[in-house]
């Protein structure tokens, strides 16, 4: 059973898809409807807090179309052959698991004109993650203890008394 999967960006994929629905100049088909809805109801979340088992741009994954498995593509935003190892958000199939988590799946239009569910198999990499996991090793500093400084000897006796303030 499939049921509505929720949508998750980053702010700068989010940004992306408004630049590519703002610029576009065609016909309302299938992709743009998607586009629009993704843009209209996406969670978006900062680079740092995104889910490591969402597909944002630049994720490596492996997917299926209809029980066909196919991958491992890298989700980009420029235009792409699809074959080449990548796999556009410009296209449909791109643009539908760009969001999604691992596991989940969508229903869009095949181009026979019935529906195909695309799903998320397995995300290889995600860049946010890679990010958060070098900043976090990045982090770690070294302790090495301070050498103790020779304690000041005090002689009660040194004391000038009020009148050397």
């Amino acid at each position: 059973m499939v049921t509505e999967p929720h949508f998750q960006l980053t702010t700068g994929d989010h940004t992306t898809l408004q630049a590519i629905l703002e610029r576009h100049n065609g016909p309302y088909d299938a992709f743009m409807s998607l586009l629009e809805r993704k843009v209209r109801e996406s969670t978006i979340y900062f680079r740092d807090d995104i889910p490591s088992n969402v597909v944002t741009i630049g994720t490596r994954l492996i997917y299926v179309v209809d029980q066909t498995t196919r991958g491992p593509r890298e989700i980009v935003a420029d235009e792409a052959e699809e074959g080449a190892g990548v796999l556009s958000i410009r296209t449909l199939h791109g643009l539908a698991l760009l969001g999604l988590s691992a596991g989940s799946a969508l229903r869009v239009p095949a181009e026979n004109g019935g529906v195909e569910l695309v799903q998320v198999r397995e995300i290889l990499s995600q860049p946010e993650a890679q990010a958060r996991a070098a900043d976090s090793v990045r982090k770690v500093v070294a302790f090495r203890p301070r050498s103790m400084a020779a304690p000041v000897a005090f002689d009660p006796d040194d004391d000038p008394g009020p009148s050397a303030a």
